[in-house]
């Protein structure tokens, strides 16, 4: 209903008005902001961020016992135990399922707020970091077209959220070979030929990697918990999944919020699979 809508949008503003309040709660521990800060401004990429045992595996639970929705879709939700059927049953394919209202995970909420991610963000932009999206996906290591590669952000391209923007990704889910790695052409933000500049995407590896070279080409593996930090305007993408599903969790800032990239639905318009 539009009443639930609203009441989500509401805490939603209420917590955004509590980062003004922080404490300094963090879950990075003795973390180099200068550090990361300066591998930013160079290459448009850093890593060496890592989340507790514990917030991976409440992320985790959330994930295993919230529905997912297929390829996005709010009337196609389902728990991922019934990943298998719903993959063989549905015709238009499963590439990803995401999650909607994340802010309901104690543990999302606490990391979107974390004061290491918000001084990050915000010496990186240049001004006072709000927090503009989250998203929790699935990609699953199911065959695909070239199509459902455009579609779902697995070929090359840059985003253009916000004049100012960053994204945060960490992996929840084991991610090595055959896993959905994130690839990024460090310093790309920066560097562009007039074609890309014109067409944020989507465009062919061969031709990416030949004009980069491949020096630039930052192909990112981790261990559940893994995390780096990221100017989207970077050219990158995430490489479909061949042997095993990936689970990520992305948490964007920006200099303002349009309200454009949340993950908040109204509940009303949510339908399991079986309820379609």
């Amino acid at each position: 209903s539009v009443k639930a809508l609203v009441l989500g949008w509401r805490r939603y503003l209420a917590r955004q008005a509590a980062i003004a309040e922080d404490e300094g709660e963090t879950v990075f521990a003795e973390f180099d902001v200068n550090r990361a800060v300066s591998r930013l401004r160079q290459d448009g990429l850093y890593q060496g961020l890592q989340l507790p045992d514990w917030m991976v595996k409440a992320i985790l639970q959330y994930a295993y016992q919230m529905p997912c929705y297929a390829n996005g879709k709010p009337n196609l939700g389902f728990f991922y135990r019934e990943r298998d059927h719903v993959a063989s049953t549905l015709e238009s394919g499963l590439i990803v399922g995401d999650y909607f209202n994340t802010f309901e995970c104690e543990a999302i909420r606490r990391l979107v707020d974390d004061s290491v991610l918000l001084e990050m963000a915000s010496r990186y932009l240049g001004g006072r970091a709000v927090h503009q999206g989250t998203r929790l996906r699935w990609s699953f290591a199911i065959d695909q077209t070239g199509w459902d590669q455009y579609r779902f952000n697995q070929t090359y391209h840059y985003d253009l959220d916000d004049y100012r923007a960053m994204k945060f990704f960490f992996y929840l889910t084991d991610v090595g070979e055959g896993a959905g790695p994130h690839i990024c052409i460090k310093g790309s933000d920066q560097k562009k030929k007039w074609t890309y500049k014109l067409f944020r995407g989507k465009h062919p590896d061969d031709a990416i990697e030949s004009y980069y070279g491949a020096d630039c080409i930052e192909t990112i593996y981790g261990a559940p918990g893994f995390g780096f930090g990221e100017n989207t305007e970077c050219m990158h993408k995430g490489v479909t999944p061949s042997a095993k599903d990936r689970l990520i969790l992305i948490i964007e800032y920006a200099l303002k919020d349009y309200g454009m990239q949340h993950d908040l639905v109204d509940k009303g318009i949510l339908r399991l699979v079986a309820q379609s």
